[in-house]
């Protein structure tokens, strides 16, 4: 079952409709939930990674179909795992379904790890180019934790960036942590480019990322994770 991570914005108007992120856990009795990211790498070790990221993606659609079958729109985060784009015509696919869907895929974001964006560099810049007449566009995670990070920006012109927890933990006791998270958003700010920190549990967090104009925020303090479906029913498709 695919589940919402809903993202809770410092200005409601920063975009014109609720922004989720697509995920997945693997609950087994008697055992911990397994997380997205090792369903992701147990997935590519018996290559089975293509078939994971094409079922996100056609239920991102999905889901985008239904919002503006009601008139509205919702912003999709769509993880990929980190071969996506390696080999296969996913760009085609993707402009396919959409095609078939009648939908520009506006409102959707392609994300991938900055590790996996480092190491395949050129063909991130080869699909960041081919989603371009789909309306889609390109989101990384883990922003923050290589040096190549500022490079990515000027090249990938990503919508969205998901600051390092590395980056974000230490931001409201650690005056060095805060500066440099605001010398971080000043920059995405001047490329128009959204950033977004993860893994925020404590609301009094909340607080301290407006005051660093940090865009998003997600986490237990930004709002529970559900099944997409209640999501969308919820909090995208009755919303004022």
């Amino acid at each position: 079952m695919v589940e919402a991570i809903p993202v809770r914005a410092r200005d409601p108007k920063a975009l014109d409709g609720p922004l989720v992120e697509l995920s997945a856990h693997l609950f087994e009795p008697g055992h911990p939930p397994v997380s997205l990211t090792a369903l992701m790498d147990a997935a590519e070790r018996y290559e089975l990674g293509p078939s994971v990221n094409l079922h996100f993606i056609e239920v991102a659609i999905a889901a985008l179909a239904r919002a503006r079958a009601a008139g509205k729109q919702i912003h999709c985060l769509i993880p990929l795992s980190g071969n996506a784009i390696v080999s296969g015509d996913l760009a085609g696919h993707i402009e396919r379904s959409l095609a078939a869907h009648q939908l520009s895929g506006y409102g959707l974001y392609m994300m991938l790890a900055e590790e996996a964006a480092t190491q395949n560099n050129g063909h991130v810049l080869d699909f960041a180019r081919a989603l371009r007449p789909t309306g889609c566009q390109i989101a990384l995670a883990g922003f923050g934790s290589g040096l190549s990070s500022f490079s990515h920006l000027r090249n990938l012109a990503p919508r969205f960036v998901k600051l390092s927890r590395s980056l974000t933990r230490d931001a409201g006791s650690s005056r060095a942590s805060a500066s440099l998270l605001r010398a971080i958003q000043e920059i995405a700010t001047d490329q128009d480019i959204l950033t977004i920190a993860e893994g925020i549990d404590d609301p009094a967090m909340l607080g301290t990322l407006d005051a660093l104009l940090i865009d998003f925020s997600e986490g237990h303090a930004a709002g529970p994770q559900e099944p997409l479906d209640a999501w969308l029913e919820g909090s995208a498709l009755r919303a004022g």
